[in-house]
């Protein structure tokens, strides 16, 4: 497993977190070459395409027509008042939940270590000084006996 060493998200492999860091970075490198827009990830560049392309998705209450799904189901939640193909709008909510729970998932493990870790150095801490105030004890009661 990789980790992002800024928001200690999770990834399978290192070119997995080498386009998440795009996110941290503001690194663009993808292009379209229609308008100038510029992507972190490949994937959003060719989901943009279809922008410029002949919309392949059609209202089927007003006929009004789309680049992508996404778009069009917003529409008809907004300008329809239906929940027609709410599953397929609420699609990413749920990635995204599923995404944010695992994140949340990372930092409260991470927390939890970090506190552990704490404990462990302030039970460390407390050790030493208590050996040290032992020792002060006994290299005090050594010099009052030789005196």
């Amino acid at each position: 497993m990789q980790f992002c060493n800024v928001c200690r998200a999770e990834f399978r492999s290192q070119s997995q977190l080498e386009i998440h860091m795009r996110i941290h970075t503001n690194e663009h490198p993808y292009k379209c070459e229609t308008c100038g827009k510029t992507f972190a990830q490949k994937t959003n560049l060719n989901k943009h395409l279809l922008v410029h392309g002949e919309p392949q998705f059609e209202c089927p209450q007003c006929d009004k027509k789309f680049a992508n799904k996404q778009n069009m189901n917003r529409h008809i939640e907004l300008h329809h008042n239906t929940h027609m193909n709410w599953y397929i709008l609420k699609e990413d909510d749920y990635k995204e939940r599923d995404r944010r729970e695992r994140r949340e998932k990372q930092y409260n493990e991470v927390k939890a270590e970090s506190r552990q870790t704490y404990q462990n150095y302030a039970k460390q801490v407390q050790l030493d000084q208590d050996l040290l105030h032992k020792l002060e004890n006994t290299v005090n009661q050594w010099i009052q006996s030789s005196q």
